[in-house]
């Protein structure tokens, strides 16, 4: 019992003089904070291609630093197309033994993606990936005549009618491409546009971008071998 008191004792003694400064006891260590970091791979892909969300669950003990991981923890991707509106689920996965995770995502649109665990509950911030269109396309002849015009014809995908197409060449030598034509997509993402040269030149072609797809730009180029002009 003396033993008990004298550490009372002793306990007041220490804390007395605190108090005489005006020094106010420390408060409670705040709760541990759970926390998922997220990384998008590939922030911005074009459409069709692949791009990658992967982190970490653990805790982090903000006395000392020390990390302790989630593992074994069921996690849920949730995505956000635009226009942003609402989050749905779209991929569950359990945490490696060290926490770690990783989804695959392949998006159409530009996106958000937000992990989210339920024991502990705690979710990342939002985290966006933007989408180039694609676009593919052919010339109706790799020759053509002195000033004749030929037939471009492609496909933009997302399918997205009414998107707006330019066709462009450039003649070898000069550095800048010119516009042949603009048109818009189909209802089915096709275009139909056309072009014609005066001399050897290049073609491409690009779509422009709206609210939901990046621009982008045709990944090959077209080379043009102009022939003479026919005789009438």
């Amino acid at each position: 019992m003396r033993a008990l008191v004298a550490v009372s004792v002793m306990a007041g003694a220490l804390i007395a003089p605190a108090a005489a400064f005006g020094q106010t006891a420390p408060a409670p260590s705040p709760a541990l904070p759970d926390r998922i970091t997220m990384l998008t791979i590939f922030k911005t892909v074009t459409f069709g291609e692949p791009s990658f969300v992967s982190g970490r669950f653990r805790n982090v003990n903000p006395a000392d630093g020390t990390l302790t991981p989630y593992g074994g923890r069921a996690i849920t991707l949730s995505a956000a197309p635009h226009p942003f509106t609402a989050f749905a689920p779209i991929a569950n996965d359990v945490t490696e033994a060290e926490g770690f995770y990783s989804f695959q995502v392949d998006p159409q649109v530009n996106t958000r993606y937000v992990v989210a665990a339920a024991d502990p509950p705690v979710a990342t911030d939002a985290k966006l990936v933007r989408v180039r269109f694609a676009i593919e396309f052919e010339a109706e002849t790799t020759k053509p005549r002195r000033g004749r015009e030929f037939e471009v014809s492609g496909t933009v995908k997302p399918v997205r009618p009414g998107a707006k197409v330019i066709v462009e060449t450039r003649a070898v030598g000069s550095r800048g491409f010119r516009e042949a034509d603009r048109v818009s997509a189909a209802a089915d993402g096709t275009f139909d546009a056309a072009a014609k040269v005066r001399g050897d030149s290049e073609l491409r072609a690009r779509v422009l971008g709206d609210p939901q797809n990046l621009p982008s730009l045709s990944r090959k180029l077209i080379e043009l071998d102009v022939g003479e002009r026919s005789s009438p």
